[in-house]
């Protein structure tokens, strides 16, 4: 065995702690993920010698940097050290332009092309928890329709104080008020889980409260949602997941497709189908066989089941997940008609069955 290392810093000196290295060793398919400390320094251990590998390092807020054909010597471990170039980022705003708007602001940039490669997350609010640390979304148990919307929030802040923007354009919320003790209760959220994660360039997350530019749902921040913009080529993706316990099956099946509007156009079009079982964080059965409905009759609770074509499990409380179908659908298409005139359009459906 053998190991890599070596050292992490940007234009600025060295980057957050967390950046993520990944390493993939090609022949086998074996991948090797560790995070640089404080100083930038990282170290991973245990690899095969030879290769080829390819070797990825990526940071919030900057543009990621990947080595192919990388090989490694048995009795000499790799050693690299990365220079990291930050991210260029644009976020829209619904007013004119006022001073103090170009001072420096904590931004960070995801780029979902590579995050929805690389990570086993396939919901967008899970992609982020794991990658943006001012971002929190979790998932609800018995909280009513919270169990099926996702509320997300910026710096801890309620879910009604995070703007966000989709190319630059104002979303709207869900028509959910979140209630029996979720999170952000009393409150309404934008759904993020409505748009497909492969539908997706990069997302431009603005840290700092920016009221005074965008309106007082901005308190929290501003997440401007980029949609891909590709006039050629498209991917497919496919994602399956279970629990060790048999509970919560994953599978994702996402099509994404760019094609060409004329000479300065383009459309995009991602089509995606996402189903996600029931989990349970408990053994703890409650269901009509120690529930029942006619406690001083079992007989008339059994004919009661028969005739719905229910079993006594149908009726069972699980704390966990709920069972969610989505199909989702997202369009971005473009034309240059001058210098000074763009025509632009955008839209996004999503069908949700869900069952808690």
């Amino acid at each position: 065995m053998t190991s890599l290392g070596g050292t992490v810093s940007s234009e600025q000196g060295p980057v957050p702690a967390g950046t993520s290295i990944v390493v993939l060793h090609l022949p086998t398919g074996i991948r090797r993920t560790a995070l640089a400390d404080g100083q930038g320094q990282f170290d991973l251990q245990g690899l095969i010698p030879g290769g080829p590998y390819i070797v990825q390092v990526t940071q919030a807020g900057y543009r990621s940097q990947v080595l192919t054909n990388v090989f490694i010597k048995a009795d000499q471990p790799a050693s690299f050290a990365f220079r990291l170039v930050p991210a260029t980022v644009a976020v829209g705003t619904r007013r004119a332009d006022r001073t103090l708007l170009e001072s420096a602001v904590p931004v960070d940039v995801v780029d979902m092309r590579e995050l929805t490669l690389t990570a086993p997350r396939t919901d967008v609010t899970q992609l982020l928890t794991y990658v943006v640390p001012s971002f929190n979304s979790n998932r609800e148990t018995s909280a009513d329709g919270a169990d099926h919307v996702d509320a997300s929030s910026l710096r801890g802040l309620g879910p009604d104080q995070m703007l966000v923007l989709v190319n630059g354009h104002r979303r709207h919320s869900a028509a959910l008020v979140n209630l029996l003790g979720s999170r952000g209760i009393g409150t309404s959220t934008t759904d993020l889980n409505t748009l497909p994660a492969n539908a997706l360039d990069q997302v431009e997350i603005l840290r700092d409260g920016a009221a005074a530019q965008y309106g007082s749902d901005a308190i929290a921040g501003v997440m401007n949602f980029t949609l891909k913009k590709d006039n050629q080529g498209g991917n497919v993706l496919v994602n399956n997941g279970i629990h060790g316990s048999g509970w919560g099956y994953n599978t994702t099946v996402s099509v994404n497709k760019g094609l060409r509007l004329g000479e300065k156009g383009f459309l995009n079009v991602t089509a995606e189908a996402d189903y996600r079982g029931r989990t349970t964080s408990s053994n703890y059965t409650r269901d009509l066989a120690s529930w029942p409905i006619y406690s001083d009759n079992r007989a008339r609770e059994d004919s009661f089941l028969l005739a719905n074509h229910k079993t006594a499990k149908d009726y069972r409380q699980l704390n966990g997940d709920a069972q969610i179908l989505n199909l989702r659908a997202v369009y971005n298409a473009g034309v240059q008609l001058s210098e000074r005139a763009r025509l632009y359009s955008f839209g996004t459906y999503n069908y949700r069955r869900a069952s808690s």
